[in-house]
């Protein structure tokens, strides 16, 4: 294996690594030639040194991804912000203070993401919501204290989302609904049970989703089909049955695709697709049977995907619709069947 010379390496008259214009490939690299991820994750130390002048940025972000913090100093500077964004996940604490300036504000924010809590008071003050929110996700409650009454709703979201129970309590009757969802979302039963009415569909959303059968219960009738949605998919057989004629298709979907296999059996029949495709996951093989003869191929296709009947599976092989009979024929010549 040859040894590479980094002198060779082109470089600005400032000393640093140029980019794009970089002149002749160096040790035979094609500029042009397709480098995969897996290319840059495999290659040698000195094929990554290659790489670093590679003319497009994701062959770059690569670089700055598997290489070594060596390999991130010489691309610090590098016009291309996906470049810098890889270096402020994968480089160091002092790779991280280099760009806590830098002009884009998705570099930031991931300095804020990885970075040190120092850091990220740094950025508490940014000029972008999009940054304090990473502050406000990944920081300590102090910096949430100080981002508690943001301007910015999705702030104040990541302040619900992450922070303490006394924050959450300050925000549940935040203006924006999209706020008082993180509560919902991230609170305690007890708040939950004091959003369970509250205008915003989305807070009742996760009142249903995370909150007891008790909240989901009264959620059961909710005028917005999905909270009912969520309601039969986090709820009882029991919500579930009283759901099972619902008007809405998505909501009699959750119940073929969570109820029990009697409830699947049921809405196989449904004049929906898309409920009988989710009712294939869950009926009796007497039900799949019928399903195979489904008018619907995509309700066909699912029989394949979930069947183990080889019988099905030979008949389904002959479908009229070529995917559902390849799918068919690839698992009957590729899967043992008792």
């Amino acid at each position: 294996m040859s040894t590479f010379d980094e002198s060779k390496v082109n470089r600005q008259k400032d000393g640093k690594f140029g980019f794009k214009s970089a002149g002749d490939p160096v040790a035979g690299l094609s500029f042009d030639k397709q480098v995969s991820s897996r290319d840059v994750h495999l290659a040698t130390d000195a094929q990554r040194w290659e790489y670093i002048e590679h003319s497009k940025p994701s062959v770059r972000a690569d670089v700055a991804h598997y290489g070594n913090d060596k390999h991130r100093r010489a691309l610090i500077d590098d016009p291309e912000w996906i470049v810098r964004v890889s270096i402020a996940k994968h480089g160091n604490e002092e790779a991280r203070w280099q760009l806590i300036h830098d002009e884009n504000m998705f570099v930031r924010a991931d300095v804020a993401q990885y970075g040190t809590d120092e850091q990220r008071q740094t950025l508490v003050n940014d000029k972008e919501p999009h940054v304090r929110a990473s502050v406000a996700r990944y920081g300590n409650e102090s910096q949430r204290e100080q981002l508690i009454d943001d301007e910015n709703k999705d702030v104040r979201y990541a302040v619900a989302m992450s922070g303490s129970e006394s924050q959450r309590e300050r925000l549940i009757n935040d203006p924006e609904g999209h706020v008082r969802m993180s509560v919902a979302n991230f609170g305690n039963d007890s708040q939950r049970e004091r959003l369970i009415d509250d205008p915003y569909s989305g807070v009742r959303m996760g009142v249903a989703r995370e909150g007891t059968h008790a909240q989901r219960e009264r959620l059961i009738n909710d005028s917005d089909s999905q909270v009912r949605m969520i309601v039969a998919q986090n709820g009882t057989d029991q919500q579930r049955q009283a759901l099972i004629n619902d008007e809405s298709d998505v909501v009699r979907c959750a119940v073929a695709w969570n109820g029990t296999t009697e409830q699947a059996n049921l809405l196989a029949d449904d004049p929906s697709p898309r409920v009988r495709q989710g009712a294939v996951r869950k009926c009796d093989t007497a039900t799949t049977r019928k399903l195979a003869n489904d008018p619907s191929s995509i309700v066909r296709l699912s029989v394949v995907d979930t069947t183990h009947d080889r019988a099905i599976l030979a008949f389904l092989s002959a479908d009229e619709d070529p995917i559902v009979s390849h799918e068919a024929q690839n698992r009957l010549n590729n899967e043992s069947f008792s």
